[in-house]
């Protein structure tokens, strides 16, 4: 045990506090916006030196023994105590408040020597942390800046200057050993500038103004320095000679040696699978993502936060493009991938994907297929008679071993269902499923129609009196007129135009094996207005003179029109006659051909 300096009132402090109001002793500052953190004691602290670095006045010592109930004596503390403090950045000797530490993780205060690291816990200039293996770290400055340490690496925090007037925060930190990532926020006050330095190589690292900073710093097997600059930009300087590294570039320096030369870093990775926030069983926990070009292995890491600080699983030099996770500790989890190059640089990280482990997935609600003679139904449920049922996961991997249908609410077998066979009406289908893993779910209820029937149609003129051969008009009410229809006709006897939408005309097709025009068609009802072009006769029932107009109507009277056509072509029914042939379908597929007969038309008087 060390005893330290006695805490002792100055006489000013005696006097300011005998000339306070009565109760104004007990008004203590707000201190409830600020962070607290952890000091690790250091031989020489005392309450009141500690005041005056994190509270910024040495007679606020009570403040910090207040905050550290369970100090018995506030005029004895330990070195390697620690201490609760009251922290709002930036204190007068900037720190790194250590975020997050996943397995083994120690930290050296200076001069303290090696022990556990612990969340909240505030490193100053000259202490150090270290990870071992499966481990890792991520401390926050007070700037906004912050540092990731992997697995088995060891960083020495050098030197923290503050941001004066306009000048930058600066920081140097040293990799000793392994990596260390580092970044900054895009929201700090100001850019910051951070050099990192290995062995006899050292990176000056800038951030632009309102840009973030990223880069990534390792110290290799064969005591190589490697530098990637993801965001922002650095010099790398070793053996009296320097690189610029702009973004996403990034150089390897052998020991004693001058920079090699700069490299362009790889694209990150693109995740597959799972998707965000997707479950995943622990037994057959899989992560996938698609291969760059020109990688040499990847870098798979799985954390408990975002920024990895909180290291879960970590597998270096995997070829493939698929890794089953091993640790599988946890619930809520992230993945990221790094690709290598064959010179070691890694490229970009992918952004971390959050995921869920779970002991056993709930399972998937499987989906119904409809279909009809083998052809998928379409996607409104339309079709011209029962449909055949299939059932799938929807998830890869799993299989369906059984299933039982229910057919608007009751069960029904597959033959019950086919016994319904064309008769019309609105239906839905429901599947319970059974997967070879033993689980049960319900598909959603999935609604079909069956309609067995095909389009109709009608034609009829809208002139109540139509032109004649000589003077335009004749009155129907004539009952000497007299029709004949002289054979053969030829398309150029007869012919329709069809009148669209803003005026636009359409001449019908006519002659053998001509491709029919299209006509829109939205609904169950669709009306053509048609017009003759010569005096023709369609059947027995529609008499048209020369410009004369007729109305042709096609409905459905189940799911709806889908297609309609005409054209004019030879009659397969009375040779030498032409025919008006309206082709039509609708939704479930039913189709129809109508056909009226078109002669020419002559007036005998």
């Amino acid at each position: 045990m060390i005893r330290l300096a006695k805490l002792r009132p100055t006489p000013a402090a005696l006097l300011a506090a005998l000339l306070l109001p009565l109760g104004a002793a007990a008004q203590e500052p707000d201190r409830s916006g600020w962070e607290t953190g952890y000091h690790i004691v250091r031989p020489g602290d005392t309450l009141e030196s500690l005041a005056e670095r994190y509270l910024g006045d040495s007679e606020l010592w009570r403040e910090l023994h207040k905050l550290n109930s369970d100090v018995a004596d506030p005029h004895r503390i330990y070195p390697g105590q620690r201490l609760r403090v009251f922290h709002e950045p930036p204190t007068r000797q900037p720190t790194a408040r250590i975020e997050a530490v996943s397995r083994r993780v120690e930290e050296r205060p200076q001069p303290v020597n090696w022990r556990p690291a612990a969340a909240q816990d505030l490193l100053l200039e000259r202490d150090s942390i270290r990870t071992f293996e499966n481990a890792s770290a991520r401390l926050r400055f007070d700037d906004g800046g912050a540092v990731t340490l992997t697995e088995d690496s060891l960083v020495f925090i050098r030197r923290q200057v503050p941001p004066t007037g306009d000048a930058r925060s600066k920081k140097e930190i040293e990799v000793l050993v392994g990596q260390a990532e580092v970044a900054s926020t895009p929201t700090a006050v100001r850019a910051t500038d951070i050099e990192v330095v290995v062995g006899s190589a050292r990176a000056a690292a800038t951030a632009a103004p309102d840009r973030p900073l990223r880069t990534r710093t390792r110290r290799t097997e064969s005591e190589a320095a490697q530098f990637m600059q993801y965001e922002g930009e650095a010099i790398v300087s070793a053996a009296g000679a320097e690189v610029a590294l702009a973004e996403g570039t990034g150089t390897t320096v052998a020991p004693r040696q001058a920079p090699g030369p700069v490299e362009t870093l790889l694209a990150a990775p693109q995740l597959v699978a799972p998707a965000e926030r997707a479950e995943l069983e622990r037994g057959d926990a899989r992560l996938r993502w698609s291969a760059v070009p020109g990688a040499a292995s990847y870098v798979v890491e799985t954390c408990a936060d975002p920024h990895c600080g909180a290291l879960v699983e970590r597998v270096t030099g995997t070829t493939a493009t698929e890794h089953a996770l091993v640790e599988t500790a946890g619930n809520d989890l992230y993945f990221r991938v790094t690709a290598v190059s064959p010179s070691g640089l890694d490229g970009f990280p992918s952004e971390a994907r959050p995921f869920r482990l779970v002991d056993q997935l709930a399972p998937g609600m499987p989906v119904v297929l409809l279909s009809v003679d083998g052809l998928p139904a379409p996607s409104d449920g339309c079709v011209p008679k029962a449909p055949d049922v299939r059932v799938r996961p929807s998830e890869e991997g799993s299989k369906v071993v059984a299933w039982r249908l229910y057919l608007d609410g009751e069960e029904v077998s597959e033959a019950e269902l086919a016994a319904l066979g064309d008769y019309a009406g609105k239906h839905t289908v429901m599947a319970r499923a059974l997967d070879d893993r033993g689980r049960i779910a319900d598909s959603a209820a999935t609604p079909f129609t069956i309609d067995p029937v095909a389009p109709w149609g009608s034609i009829f003129s809208t002139e109540a009196v139509p032109p004649d051969a000589d003077n335009g008009r004749e009155d129907r009410r004539r009952k000497k007129v007299k029709l004949s229809f002289p054979p053969p006709s030829n398309c150029g006897d007869i012919g329709f135009e069809i009148e669209g939408a803003d005026n636009v005309v359409v001449p019908v097709p006519c002659g053998p094996n001509v491709e029919p025009v299209g006509v829109p068609v939205d609904g169950d009802t669709v009306q053509v207005a048609l017009r003759a072009a010569k005096p023709v006769q369609l059947g027995e029932r529609v008499s048209l003179g020369t410009g004369e107009p007729a109305l042709l109507t096609v409905w459905d009277e189940g799911c709806g029109l889908d297609t309609l056509s005409l054209r004019i072509v030879p009659s397969l029914f009375s040779e030498g006659r032409l025919l008006l042939e309206v082709q039509s379908s609708d939704r479930a597929g039913n189709q129809r051909t109508l056909g009226w007969h078109a002669d020419q038309r002559v007036f005998d008087k």
